[in-house]
């Protein structure tokens, strides 16, 4: 069952397990487009490609604004659901990265502090069914690992009054050592928001870009 075309009124939804692995799907279903006739109408679901595709805006006002924040709601738990685990992704580090330790700045690429802030920014603006259990981070820092990379060192100058900002730029590949599908589905959701959210300290001011790289 193709889970990221069915409508929500589907039984099948009733025996929802985590996608099996397998392709991540192209197309995710927004709605249903009907076009009424004359003696009959005609309706087909509405599809977008989101996952490595289009960006997805809504412009509203009004009372409209509760309908399209449960929409993307209702789109974010539809690409939860859909994309299946998988236990490898590859993320660019576009401009300086690094992030707070302590009293000072980590600029290493390590997998619990790359993913805390798409875990953050999902948790924040998701509903209360679709925010992601608590220990996912603690899961993250257990069983993802760097297996290569190809990064180094750089430093901006943001303001002259401070010392420059020095961070890492270039590619990273994190494996996961857990097969827990539900946790793997998640690895593969925050890797696909990375992008949008980016990572790390001064994110404001540019620095955190992350872009997705396929994986073989």
């Amino acid at each position: 069952m193709d889970f990221s075309i069915i409508s929500w009124a589907h039984t099948a939804w009733q025996i929802w397990q985590p996608a099996a692995p397998q392709a991540i799907p192209h197309l995710t279903r927004i709605g249903q487009l009907t076009e009424p006739g004359t003696w009959d109408s005609l309706s087909f679901p509405a599809l977008l490609p989101i996952i490595g595709g289009r960006n997805l805006f809504i412009k509203a006002t009004g009372a409209g604004k509760t309908t399209s924040r449960l929409f993307l709601q209702a789109t974010m738990l539809r690409l939860l659901a859909t994309l299946p685990p998988g236990r490898d992704c590859a993320l660019r580090f576009l401009s300086p990265t690094n992030f707070r330790q302590g009293a000072g700045n980590l600029p290493l690429p390590m997998p619990a502090n790359v993913f805390q802030r798409p875990f953050l920014c999902w948790q924040a603006f998701a509903a209360a069914p679709l925010r992601l259990p608590g220990d996912w981070p603690d899961w993250c820092a257990a069983n993802l690992f760097i297996n290569a990379h190809r990064i180094e060192t750089v430093s901006v100058t943001i303001d002259p009054r401070n010392p420059p900002f020095v961070g890492f730029v270039g590619d990273v590949r994190y494996t996961a050592q857990n097969n827990d599908p539900l946790y793997l589905s998640i690895f593969q959701a925050l890797a696909q928001l990375a992008p949008y959210s980016g990572t790390g300290y001064k994110t404001t001011m540019g620095m955190g870009a992350v872009a997705l790289l396929e994986t073989p």
